[in-house]
């Protein structure tokens, strides 16, 4: 036989499971920019461009004018998060500059064209000496895309 519950008893069990859905529907992207980790990975040669991309999220990669290559990644399917202030200090760590950097690639694990954030970041680049390559790669069928400087004005 079911027992039945008092009125006050199911009201605390209400409460209880409210607050469980509330604690469960907590979008990841409610998390700050620095609860997100940054792996970032150094070479003292650059690896083949399809090893670098071989993950299903966007991965950065820098590569220098002496054939060293900087790896920037926080798996996350649609983005890579890094400051160009990250991006200097990083550099530093290898005694470089913007001014030093042949190609700047990324990829997107989706057949998507070139983001308002790429084409602002390409163009903030720009502006701290950036003057090598800025390249989109498509690992699914291993082609790349280079921006065109009139692209990045469009649309930002």
């Amino acid at each position: 036989m079911r027992q039945k519950h008092s009125p006050e008893r199911r009201r605390f069990r209400m409460k209880r499971m409210t607050v469980l859905a509330i604690i469960l529907s907590v979008p990841v992207s409610s998390f700050t920019q620095s609860e997100i980790p940054t792996i970032v990975t150094i070479h003292e040669e650059a690896p083949a461009i399809d090893k670098i991309f071989t993950e299903p999220f966007e991965t950065l990669a820098i590569i220098t004018n002496d054939g060293k290559a900087i790896t920037v990644t926080n798996q996350l399917a649609d983005q890579v998060r890094s400051s160009i202030g990250e991006l200097e200090i990083y550099l530093k760590s290898i005694a470089h500059d913007f001014d030093t950097i042949e190609l700047i690639i990324h990829n997107h694990p989706t057949p998507a064209r070139w983001s308002k954030q790429d084409k602002r970041f390409y163009n903030q680049l720009k502006r701290e000496g950036f003057k090598g390559d800025f390249v989109l790669y498509f690992p699914w069928n291993k082609s790349m895309r280079y921006i065109e400087n009139n692209e990045s004005e469009r649309d930002h």
